[in-house]
């Protein structure tokens, strides 16, 4: 279900994605509004699922995961969304897409060095219901940008 947002939300996602610990009192001020109206439009945008939560984003290399690899899935349509239940568990996946084309799914993950690499990789092949693993090494990060742009009269 879509939901009908409006200056003042998405001034407030702006600032949150800027910054998810901006006090409601700073944003408050900054649209010219009452902290009550920004306490209460956060939790109706969390209600509503617009927001689905506050996180901060990690830099895997400075966390110890150097490698990043991505693995196109190929899998049996008739246990797709056990496959999708399994590596959605494995802890070392951080993003899992499904997808049209040739593969019906993309997983994202970093390692700490090719025997971890090659042990998710191994992991997710041995699901029952994979019928094929495509994997690639990303070679840098170009772009990692989650947020979206709060500009645009885009309904969500």
């Amino acid at each position: 279900m879509k939901t009908e947002l409006d200056e003042i939300d998405r001034g407030i996602l702006k600032f949150l994605q800027d910054d998810a610990r901006t006090s409601f009192a700073r944003i408050a001020r900054e649209l010219h509004v009452g902290e009550s109206t920004i306490r209460y439009r956060v939790k109706r945008l969390l209600d509503e699922g617009v927001i689905t939560r506050f996180t901060a984003l990690v830099n895997p290399v400075k966390f110890g995961l150097s490698l990043t690899g991505l693995l196109m899935v190929r899998i049996d349509p008739e246990k797709l969304h056990k496959v999708f239940d399994k590596i959605s568990s494995f802890e070392d996946i951080h993003y899992i897409l499904q997808c049209t084309g040739e593969y019906d799914a993309v997983a994202i993950f970093h390692a700490k060095d090719m025997n971890h690499f090659n042990n998710i990789v191994n992991r997710v092949k041995g699901v029952g219901g994979v019928k094929d693993a495509l994997v690639w090494m990303a070679t840098g990060f170009v772009k990692i940008e989650p947020r979206l742009n709060m500009q645009s009269k885009t309904r969500l």
